[in-house]
């Protein structure tokens, strides 16, 4: 959570929560991304697969910064290309809510695989225009993280017991 003057602290999130703020994120998201196959500029679409070449280089290391960074910036061209500003105001404070929690997944170099193949399928279909296939990826890719995150969030309850 953000704090004023204080910058972030790590919310303690439960499975529950977990759960409901990707169901968010699947609504609001897969807008954004439907929107965007059909909205986006033939710039934005260049602009999207370097984006996504530079995710794909930077997956394939162990530096999470990096990661969050270009995972950042290729969502940073698809909430700009889907012509809704409000779509990325109503994201930020579920991303920021679990920006820790998703560093903590991409230091797994198996989800950090996943990760990459689910993106794959997403920014392909996003270049091709193509909305259903976008969708699907999309749902795929957030359903995916959610199920890694509560089973993290399982493993280190069960740690800690």
């Amino acid at each position: 959570m953000r704090q004023s003057y204080r910058g972030y602290t790590v919310a303690n999130l439960s499975i529950r929560s977990i759960h409901e703020i990707f169901e968010l994120r699947a609504a609001v998201e897969t807008l954004a991304i439907e929107l965007f196959t059909e909205r986006a500029s033939d710039q934005e679409l260049e602009d999207l697969q370097q984006a996504f070449d530079a995710l794909e280089r930077t997956m394939l290391t162990d530096d999470v910064e990096q990661i969050r960074n270009a995972k950042e910036r290729f969502f940073a061209i698809v909430f700009s290309g889907c012509r809704n500003t409000e779509i990325r105001r109503a994201l930020e404070n579920v991303i920021d809510r679990i920006s820790y929690l998703r560093s903590q997944l991409m230091s797994d170099p198996q989800r950090r695989q996943n990760s990459l193949r689910e993106m794959r399928r997403l920014a392909l279909a996003l270049v091709e225009r193509n909305r259903l296939e976008a969708r699907h990826a999309s749902i795929a890719h957030l359903d995916a993280a959610r199920d890694a995150l509560t089973q993290m969030l399982s493993d280190t309850k069960r740690l800690d017991a």
